[in-house]
């Protein structure tokens, strides 16, 4: 029994969750709410219009979150903003001012917050070039979101370790290097249990991820799991894989988890349509 760790809804067996990923709310092709206006020094300006696929992504994403429904849980992989990374020459940046891809984030968040009504909300942050050009943009918009909705439960940091009903989750942004194309989860999952075994960490039974370009989920005994949330290439097929920093386009994940006792089950979201954009 983990004894350390915070854990919510203890004396639940039915937990409905909603794992967020990778919004890079920021670039041409990621997750832009409508009616987004820029900020300077904290005051709006000019509005700014979502392109073709920002409008298609939104429409989904939306579509997506009613098709979810009400949970208990939002858990946040992180990279809620592209920031001010330099991929292709910068040239995927619709905006590098961090302050309005903040004020977007937040709005794109709290959609999220306003359509499933969660009672806990559980955000890590993502990978350094994203959101640290000024402070830790993730922790910054998870503190902001708290403020805002005072009657959620909000747990947020780099790595997040929890107990979730009977299952002690670690949520965390790239595992083990950003530089991977798909993080071998098992291998993470028996490192750990090893570390565990020798009293150098707690048990854990769950390994949420972001970061990656595809959808991985794995289950080792003991219902032990471990997996990355999957992300959607607007221009690409799904599954597409490849070395993250030679990836044009950003990435948006929704995943649907259902946890009974000691069972997951995923539910993905944003895919099936994939095919009938790029086609």
């Amino acid at each position: 029994m983990v004894k350390y760790m915070k854990q919510i809804l203890q004396h639940s067996n039915k937990i409905e969750i909603l794992d967020v990923s990778d919004t890079h709310v920021g670039s041409v092709s990621a997750v832009l709410p409508n009616g987004a206006t820029r900020f300077i020094d904290g005051s709006q300006t000019d509005a700014v219009c979502q392109n073709r696929i920002q409008r298609l992504l939104w429409k989904l994403f939306l579509e997506d979150l009613h098709k979810v429904g009400r949970v208990d849980v939002v858990i946040n992989n992180g990279d809620n903003i592209e920031g001010q990374q330099l991929k292709i020459a910068g040239r995927t940046l619709m905006d590098s001012d961090v302050d309005s891809q903040i004020e977007w984030a937040l709005q794109v968040q709290q959609k999220v917050i306003d359509t499933v009504k969660p009672k806990f909300y559980i955000g890590c942050a993502g990978t350094d070039y994203h959101v640290t050009t000024s402070g830790n943009a993730d922790l910054q918009i998870y503190k902001r979101l708290e403020s805002a909705n005072p009657d959620i439960d909000f747990t947020y940091g780099e790595i997040v370790e929890i107990q979730i009903g009977k299952m002690p989750w670690s949520i965390a942004h790239p595992v083990p290097t950003s530089e991977m194309i798909l993080p071998p989860l098992e291998k993470l999952i028996k490192q750990h249990a090893t570390e565990c075994y020798l009293g150098n960490a707690e048990r854990i039974r769950v390994f949420s991820r972001g970061h990656a370009h595809s959808f991985v989920w794995s289950v080792l005994r003991g219902n032990n799991y471990a997996f990355i949330v999957p992300c959607w290439q607007p221009t690409s097929k799904y599954g597409r894989s490849k070395a993250y920093l030679t990836v044009r386009k950003a990435d948006v994940g929704l995943l649907k988890i259902t946890q009974v006792g000691e069972q997951l089950t995923p539910q993905i979201f944003l895919h099936p349509e994939v095919h009938l954009f790029v086609n």
